[in-house]
């Protein structure tokens, strides 16, 4: 089902298509990045496991990013950078470039990594295809596997260290309400968490985690709500039991982990039938964060401890 969506073209004349390679990781860091809020150099540099397959990168610091986390198992990455301070010209629906739109219908029209890649990119290179096809065939033969049962563990409640106080957040309180909509909670329903069939959105929580079992793809968006204190965001897949105690499964194993700056989005778009379980934890003093999935069965837990 497609809610409102835009014609593709017309949205995107102004990109700039830059492919590198980001070195895999194995733990989420709960530290600070050093990162700017306003480049996306910096946001490039975080803790993704996997193969980052092309970045598509915008004049405004935002960019599009496409990883296989492992062989089977892909994802595009949506970062955004928002204005922060009232009086900025420009709206805040600006500084996506309605990209979003673009990644929710192809996605709903399951359409391949390549023609993703095509539509957002000015100059789309044979190279770059070449991989997303590769990804995009690895993607298909996994999901043509028979499903494996889930029998999820419980989760861990989020330890403090993951909720102390940043370097970025050492203000003596929390920024006030500027646009007066209870730091942009419906905005972001309205804008992130508006496809897919099936919904769930947490908003202003200190902690949030949202559990799902996917189908095809879902859409997952996490926002650093507060005008001066960043989050930490992170995400994790499920490795089902092994039969017959054979294997390692039984766990959830790190995908991405990194923070996002005040006033600052990040949207994972995840091509695959696994289980994923996403995490956003609030820095001291204001510990203030949006979570939000769009997934394509009703599979959806949510916790907000």
């Amino acid at each position: 089902m497609k809610y409102n969506r835009k014609p593709v073209a017309g949205y995107v004349t102004t990109l700039l298509f830059v492919a590198m390679t980001i070195a895999c990781s194995t733990e989420p860091t709960l530290e600070p990045a050093n990162q700017s809020p306003d480049g996306a150099e910096s946001r490039l540099d975080n803790a993704i496991v996997g193969d980052t397959l092309a970045v598509v990168k915008y004049a405004n610091g935002n960019f599009v990013s496409f990883y296989e986390f492992a062989p089977g198992e892909v994802a595009i990455r949506h970062s955004l950078v928002l204005p922060d301070k009232p009086g900025a010209e420009r709206a805040r629906m600006a500084a996506t470039e309605h990209i979003d739109d673009v990644l929710d219908q192809l996605s709903a029209e399951n359409k391949s990594l390549v023609d993703i890649y095509k539509a957002i990119s000015t100059t789309p290179e044979s190279d770059v295809m070449n991989r997303l096809a590769k990804a995009q065939a690895r993607l298909t033969t996994a999901k043509a596997a028979p499903k494996e049962p889930q029998s999820f563990p419980d989760e861990p409640v989020p330890s403090q260290q993951a909720r102390a106080a940043s370097a970025r957040s050492a203000a003596a309180g929390c920024a006030p309400d500027y646009y007066n909509d209870s730091y942009g909670a419906q905005w972001f329903i309205d804008h992130y968490i508006n496809e897919n069939r099936f919904r769930k959105s947490m908003t202003n929580e200190a902690y949030a985690r949202i559990r799902t079992e996917n189908d095809s793809w879902t859409k997952v968006a996490a926002m650093a709500a507060d005008f001066g204190t960043g989050i930490h965001f992170s995400g994790e897949r499920f490795l089902p039991c092994p039969l017959f105690g054979i294997g390692g499964g039984c766990r959830w194993e790190h995908r991405w982990g990194f923070d996002i700056a005040p006033r600052g989005v990040e949207v994972w778009y995840i091509y695959s039938d696994k289980a994923y379980s996403s995490k956003a934890a609030g820095y001291d003093p204001c510990r203030r964060v949006h979570l939000g999935v769009c997934n394509d069965t009703p599979n959806i837990n949510a916790w907000n401890f």
